[in-house]
């Protein structure tokens, strides 16, 4: 896989959500390149990210749809236990133009997408997801930009002094 450039996104749901699911596209890298490359001649698609997994995958219908050709074979452990599969490079566009380029990936049967986004593409920078006023929040940015540490938060505020709350023109209450 290519280091790719610098970029961001961020998916809104509309209440909390079981399942991080995005857009995007895959690119046969065989075939072309993004540069120059019509955003419409993409195979988009829907992937689920996955914490949980250590590389990303595709259906055998992407593989197939796309005509890739398996670079070989490996042995994936799955909940039902250990499974040879075909492996595959392909480009992968994710929102907001974000290009990752020779990503090896698995075929997996993948339920509700049409792919998987693992911890391979996941670790190239930062993954958060909130979950304020019940409405689910996730976001990414690479590369990574800061340490997000919820306990270190937590134990700063606990460490400032008390301010009372300023009413007025600045008279303490």
């Amino acid at each position: 896989m290519r280091i790719p450039p610098s970029g961001s996104f961020t998916t809104k749901y509309q209440g909390l959500s079981g399942v991080l699911l995005t857009d995007i596209s895959i690119n046969d890298p065989t075939i072309n390149r993004y540069k120059g490359l019509a955003q419409s001649s993409l195979y988009a698609k829907k992937a689920i990210w996955d914490t949980g997994a250590t590389a990303s995958a595709i259906t055998p219908k992407v593989a197939a749809d796309l005509n890739l050709q398996a670079i070989g074979q490996v042995t994936v452990n799955t909940a039902n236990g250990p499974t040879i599969t075909n492996v595959y490079v392909v480009d992968i566009l994710l929102p907001n133009n974000i290009w990752i380029s020779d990503v090896r990936v698995t075929e997996a049967p993948i339920v509700g997408a049409d792919a998987l986004i693992g911890m391979d593409i996941i670790l190239l920078g930062d993954f958060a997801v909130t979950n304020q006023n019940n409405k689910t929040t996730f976001s990414f940015i690479m590369p990574s930009i800061k340490e997000i540490d919820y306990v270190q938060q937590v134990k700063s505020k606990q460490k400032q002094p008390f301010q009372p709350p300023v009413k007025g023109r600045g008279r303490r209450i």
